[in-house]
């Protein structure tokens, strides 16, 4: 054995008389007694406890609190004696801190249910069983004054007026009195019981109809106009322009691509977010990139389980926009399949030209400028077949930085997002290119045709008809 046990089993059987074991082993467990200033703070800390012990077996401490009742209701009856006795340095058997088994259990039996016996209207009395509990008897004896006093100290939480509230419910049944301030203590340590007008407030209580029968039997089975505007919650209006900004806000975070792009391509798709999707899916499409990596195709299987309506094509472009955030591909996959917000349609207008006038009778007069066959460009053959060359340059220049932009994507994913940006540029190039030339064959045609015949020469058969 160590040295440490050896002070610890010595300092055990010193104090133990006097302390209870366990108190003087978690003591001692405090304390390092291999020091000896903390083996003296030891020793005077287990004094201090003993010295504290006399006291409380004078007073009638328990700290067991298995004593039985005589301690609440204070010099009453055997109690008083036993306090005599215990003052003047006798120790009687009810007031040692040592628990008695079979005491605890003899006074527990107050709680018995079945020493009450409950009558038709429902009020429980005591049958002759009673005087098996001698803790519910001895309450019982007393007269009201005292039983106040004595349920006051078993239940210290409530006030007066709750002990003698209850003791008149019940007649002065201080056993039936218990149960019910039982349940008043639990609910006030824990909060939840009413006071004041808190305790008869409308959420607690159910409303009264009204003395007005006509306007019940309106009412009845049928919600009021006040009800039904109170029932659904009014939805935030968001105007356009924060859709707008949301939603180019959304794109940009899970593509990586700047804001003034994505707003540009948002703008050209009339103000849709699923467009603006599609626009930036075949944009990409039409880079062409070949990616071998099987992640791409995986992650675009993941997602066609859960968005079935969307193409497998369309979900790897998505993974490959948001790469390498599978989350973000998620978002705009969901995006992309949901349905739009009321019509997102914008109002397209259509240019038409004006039929030509064939009409050959004399009778008819005809205009002496020439036949224009797009009033809203009043253009030459050789200007429109410049700005035919402009669309064009500018086309070929986009399709150029998309090519370079793709190259670099290759070694950074956030460039994929600027070449799927000047695809789109070159693609509405494209369309602007194609739109000058049939203006400037609509030009050749009216610089050629007089009046009483058309000149299609120099036309390719697509402006012709």
């Amino acid at each position: 054995m160590s040295d440490v046990e050896g002070l610890a089993t010595q300092l055990l059987e010193e104090y133990s008389k006097a302390i209870d074991s366990s108190t003087v082993l978690a003591i001692l467990s405090d304390f390092d007694l291999n020091d000896l200033d903390q083996l003296n703070a030891a020793k005077e800390t287990l004094e201090i406890v003993k010295a504290t012990v006399p006291d409380d077996e004078a007073s009638g401490f328990d700290a067991s609190a298995a004593s039985g009742p005589q301690i609440l209701i204070g010099g009453l009856g055997e109690a008083g004696e036993n306090e005599s006795q215990s003052g003047s340095g006798q120790s009687a058997p009810g007031w040692t801190s040592q628990t008695d088994d079979s005491s605890l259990g003899h006074e527990m039996t107050s709680l018995d249910l079945e020493s009450l016996e409950f009558t038709t209207d429902g009020v429980s009395t005591p049958t002759d069983e009673s005087t098996d509990t001698p803790y519910a008897s001895q309450l019982d004896d007393l007269d009201e004054e005292r039983k106040e006093i004595a349920l006051m100290g078993i239940f210290p939480t409530l006030n007066t007026y709750d002990v003698k509230w209850t003791l008149k419910k019940y007649n002065g049944n201080a056993s039936l009195a218990i149960d019910e301030l039982m349940n008043e203590s639990f609910l006030e340590e824990n909060g939840l019981r009413h006071k004041g007008i808190d305790a008869f407030s409308e959420s607690d209580t159910p409303s009264r109809p009204r003395k007005n029968k006509a306007r019940n039997k309106k009412r009845k089975g049928r919600m009021t106009e006040d009800d039904a505007n109170t029932s659904v919650p009014d939805l935030p209006v968001q105007s356009k322009w924060e859709t707008a900004s949301h939603d180019v806000d959304f794109i940009a975070t899970r593509t990586g691509m700047p804001n003034h792009q994505v707003g540009s391509m948002y703008h050209k798709s009339g103000g849709s977010l699923q467009g603006t999707l599609v626009a930036l899916i075949e944009a990409h499409k039409d880079l062409n990139i070949e990616d071998d990596d099987p992640m791409i195709q995986i992650n675009a299987s993941e997602l066609h389980e859960r968005f079935p309506s969307t193409q497998i094509a369309d979900l790897e472009a998505l993974v490959q926009l948001a790469h390498p955030s599978i989350a973000y591909a998620s978002d705009l996959a969901k995006a992309l399949s949901s349905r739009p917000h009321g019509s997102q349609t914008p109002i397209q207008i259509q240019l038409r030209h004006a039929p030509i006038n064939l009409n050959s009778d004399p009778s008819t007069p005809f205009s002496s400028a020439k036949p224009k066959f797009n009033p809203a460009l009043d253009l030459d053959p050789i200007s429109a077949n410049a700005i035919t060359s402009t669309y064009t340059t500018a086309r070929n220049a986009a399709f150029s930085q998309a090519s370079a932009y793709y190259r670099k994507g290759k070694s950074d994913h956030l460039m994929g997002g600027a070449a799927a940006y000047y695809s789109q540029e070159g693609r509405s190039y494209q369309a602007l290119a194609k739109s000058a030339e049939s203006d400037a064959a609509d030009a050749l045609v009216s610089s050629q045709s007089k009046s009483g015949y058309l000149d299609l020469h120099g036309v390719s058969v697509k402006d012709a008809v």
